[in-house]
């Protein structure tokens, strides 16, 4: 695990455990993390139990109009087609004014992270993809990958 300047996990990137190549979202949607040639992203993490952080870069990201919201879902499936997509861990980023449980500031281009496992409710799932949820006057660019912990 690599630990920037103040000791914080940063992880070490693995392209085999990416999320999201990099993509801007310029409207409001639901998305889902692609690669660079614009096809889905679907990991499998295998059968067991996975400990892990999705690290979301954000490059760029609007708040100025006060009703943007950004909600990334780290789904579990127990196919890779998500028949069932159970959300395994929640970011909810953008205009704090949208947010009931957000204090502070509004959402700025930056580093996020959700600490995650692959179990709920007694079920471990294989497959794991990003999902973003986008509403109200919305611009972001973000990319995103998962680093294991032990």
């Amino acid at each position: 695990m690599v630990l920037d300047s103040k000791k914080r996990p940063q992880g070490t990137f693995d392209s085999n455990l990416e999320l999201d190549s990099g993509h801007q979202v310029d409207s409001a949607t639901t998305t889902y993390g692609r690669d660079s040639d614009d096809a889905a992203i679907v990991l499998d993490i295998g059968t067991g139990l996975f400990k892990g952080m999705a690290i979301i870069d954000v490059s760029a990201i609007d708040t100025a109009t006060g009703d943007e919201n950004y909600d990334f879902y780290l789904q579990g499936g127990e196919d890779d087609g998500f028949a069932a997509a159970v959300p395994l861990v929640t970011l909810k980023i953008g205009d704090v004014s949208e947010h009931a449980l957000r204090v502070g500031d509004d959402s700025t281009a930056g580093r996020y992270k959700m600490y995650f496992d692959n179990e709920s409710n007694g079920t471990y799932y294989r497959y794991v993809r990003l999902a973003l949820v986008t509403t109200g006057n919305v611009d972001i660019t973000f990319s995103s990958y998962v680093v294991p912990i032990n």
